[in-house]
């Protein structure tokens, strides 16, 4: 199997989104669920955190793998968003997603860590602590599958069981530290009581019209950009077909905004 992956940030709308505790960051995996979904040169992988604007404190880093249950051996690259140039105030929730060639039939998981940083301690005995939770979800790729629709298989109250993966919430105290050297900034106190535990609520984030068409615009671009050999009848015309480095640059550009991607083949 070939994969193909690019991180593109993206100022995305969300409907039904539950009002969190504004000392609590969440972070959930919101595309793909325990479901079946049909055979997608560019299926999206999507990730969302809510009160983005704790992002700063506890600098987050979000990593995936993905494993084909029939063959462990033949996992994939891991992929990583640092969220490095992220502007936490400009987006709430925030998303952030990439793309997956998942063309061959079979069952899938999804291994995603999320990673945050707290401090705790006093005057020389500052420590700034790493920490890290891990979650699993399964999900099946099978041909004639009908095609992936990101506003109904989101929308809360279709009618069947919540199949997201459990999210992850991390609780702080409204105390914050100066991290020590040789880090930079404001650090976290995480909460004594809850620290850490699973969201309340997975499934509440859901994907709107305008949200799904900007993917699915994104998918197109990537499509049609000359950096995959499948190139779609419909893609509008380039008139830089004879300057492949144009549009290679333009996809570097965007790695440069969010964060790093890779192209593996």
């Amino acid at each position: 199997m070939h994969l193909f992956v690019w991180a593109l940030w993206s100022l995305l709308g969300v409907l039904g989104a539950v009002a969190q505790a504004a000392n609590v960051m969440e972070v959930n995996l919101v595309f793909p669920r325990n479901e079946t979904y049909t055979t997608d040169q560019q299926m999206p992988v999507i990730f969302a955190i809510r009160n983005a604007h704790l992002g700063p404190l506890l600098k987050p880093t979000v990593r995936y793998l993905i494993y084909n249950n029939s063959d462990l051996g033949q996992s994939m690259p891991q992929h990583e968003h640092q969220f490095l140039n992220a502007s936490w105030t400009d987006h709430e929730p925030y998303f952030v997603y990439t793309f997956l060639n998942m063309t061959v039939e079979g069952s899938y998981r999804v291994l995603w860590i999320t990673s945050w940083a707290h401090c705790n301690g006093t005057g020389d005995r500052m420590r700034f602590i790493s920490d890290d939770k891990t979650e699993l979800l399964d999900f099946t790729i099978q041909k004639d599958t009908p095609a992936t629709d990101l506003v109904a298989l989101t929308l809360p109250g279709r009618g069947q069981a919540c199949n997201a993966s459990p999210g992850v919430t991390i609780s702080i105290t409204n105390d914050t530290l100066a991290a020590p050297f040789p880090h930079n900034g404001n650090c976290a106190v995480m909460d004594p009581v809850t620290p850490v535990d699973a969201s309340s609520d997975p499934c509440q984030l859901s994907i709107d019209e305008a949200t799904a068409e900007r993917i699915q615009t994104t998918i197109q671009e990537r499509l049609c950009s000359g950096l995959i050999s499948e190139r779609p009848a419909d893609c509008p015309v380039n008139e830089n077909a004879a300057q492949p480095g144009a549009a290679q640059g333009m996809w570097c550009l965007a790695a440069v905004g969010g964060t790093m991607g890779l192209l593996l083949a």
